[in-house]
C-alpha cells in the first residue's frame, strides 16, 4: 500500500510539472508561491508617555544579526486622524528588504496643536536610536517616509535638522537627521496650500469648519502668512545639507495640489539636493491602482537601497514627465 501511494503521488507530481511546462510553452503565466523572507513584528511599543497617555509604535525587524538601516514611517490624516496600523503593509515590505521599519502614532488635533505631532515624531526617532542594539538598528543609516501630513513631518524634521550642528553627528542621541526621504504627496508650503471646493465641503461636513480654518487653528495662527505657518512649512528650511528626496504625487490631487510637489522639486534642485519627482498621471490623493502603487514601492526601495546601503544609484532624472507613472491604464484601485 505505501508503495502504491508513493507511485500515485509521484505520478501527480509529474503531471503537474508537465502541465506547467505546457502552459509556459504557450506563453501563459504559472503562479508560483514565492518564498517570503521571515520577519518579526513587535506591536504597541510605548516610546513616550505624556500626561498619562502612552504613545506607541509598531516595529518590523528582518531576520539575521543586523544591524539594519532604519526607516521611520509616518501615517497621514491632516494631523487630525489616522493610526500607525495603516502603514503595517509598508513596514512589513520594508523589513523583507532588510530594513528595520517603524510605523508611529502621534498626538492628534484638536486635542493638541503644532508642534506636538512633530515633537512626537522626533521622540520616536530618538527612542529607536537609543535602543539601536536592542532592535538591530544601524543609527547612522536612517530614512523616513510618510503619506500627506506624515510626509510633511518627515521633511520638516529632516530639513530643520539639516541646518543644525547636530547633523555633523547623526549618532548623537538627540539628533533627528535622516539620510533619505520618500515623500508621498506631502504639503511643503502651508502658506500657499489650498484645497479644492469639493474637499473643503467634505471637510466642513465632518469638522463643521473649513479645512483652512482647521489648519490655522492647529497651527495656532489667525492668518496664513503668519510666522508660525511659515515655520511649519518644510520649504522654509531647504538648504544644501538636506537629505535626498523622492516624491510621488498625483497630478490631480485635490487635497495637496501637484503644485506643492513642483515647488519642492524646484527648491531642492536650486539648493543642489539630489531629488526626483515622479508624477502619478491623473492620480488623486492616494487611492492609486495596485500596479502604480507596486511600481512606486519598488522605486522607493531602490532609492533607500542607494542612499542607505550604497547600492547602484537609481535613475534620478529631474524631468518629471519622463519618469511619470500612468494611472489611467490599470482599472482596480483602493484607498490608501
Amino acid at each position: 500500500m505505501p508503495n502504491s501511494k508513493f507511485k500515485i503521488t509521484k505520478k501527480l507530481g509529474s503531471i503537474r510539472s508537465a502541465l506547467c511546462a505546457l502552459l509556459m510553452a504557450f506563453g501563459l503565466s504559472v503562479s508560483v508561491r514565492a518564498e517570503v523572507p521571515p520577519i518579526t513584528i513587535q506591536r504597541d511599543i510605548v516610546f513616550q508617555t505624556i500626561n498619562g497617555t502612552e504613545i506607541k509604535l509598531d516595529l518590523a525587524i528582518p531576520q539575521g544579526p543586523g544591524p539594519f538601516p532604519l526607516i521611520l514611517c509616518i501615517h497621514g490624516g491632516a494631523w487630525h486622524v489616522g493610526d500607525k496600523s495603516k502603514l503595517t503593509p509598508m513596514i512589513e515590505d520594508l523589513a523583507r528588504h532588510d530594513y528595520v521599519a517603524a510605523s508611529i502614532n502621534y498626538r492628534l488635533a484638536p486635542k493638541v496643536t503644532f508642534p506636538a505631532p512633530l515633537d512626537d515624531t522626533k521622540a520616536a526617532l530618538v527612542f529607536l536610536k537609543k535602543r539601536a542594539g536592542q532592535f538591530k538598528i544601524d543609527p547612522t543609516k536612517v530614512g523616513g517616509t510618510g503619506e500627506s501630513a506624515g510626509a510633511h513631518m518627515a521633511m520638516l524634521m529632516a530639513f530643520e535638522e539639516a541646518q543644525r550642528e547636530s547633523r555633523q553627528n547623526p549618532v548623537k542621541p538627540g539628533a533627528t537627521e535622516l539620510q533619505a526621504i520618500v515623500n508621498y504627496y506631502g504639503p511643503v508650503d502651508l502658506v500657499h496650500w489650498n484645497v479644492t471646493p469639493m474637499v473643503d465641503f467634505l471637510w466642513r461636513n465632518h469638522f463643521h469648519e473649513g479645512m483652512e480654518t482647521t489648519m490655522l487653528r492647529f497651527l495656532g495662527s489667525a492668518e496664513k502668512d503668519s510666522p508660525i505657518v511659515l515655520a511649519a512649512s518644510p520649504l522654509t528650511y531647504i538648504c544644501k545639507n538636506c537629505p535626498p528626496v523622492l516624491t510621488f504625487h498625483g497630478t490631480l490631487d485635490p487635497v495637496v495640489s501637484f503644485q506643492q510637489a513642483e515647488l519642492l522639486h524646484a527648491a531642492l534642485r536650486k539648493a543642489g539636493v539630489p531629488e526626483k519627482l515622479v508624477p502619478i498621471e491623473n492620480g488623486l490623493h492616494g487611492g492609486w491602482s495596485k500596479e502604480v502603487k507596486r511600481k512606486a514601492e519598488e522605486q522607493a526601495v531602490a532609492f533607500f537601497d542607494h542612499y542607505l546601503k550604497g547600492k547602484p544609484e537609481p535613475a534620478m532624472e529631474s524631468h518629471a514627465a519622463s519618469s511619470s507613472l500612468n494611472l489611467s491604464t490599470p482599472k482596480e484601485s483602493g484607498v490608501r
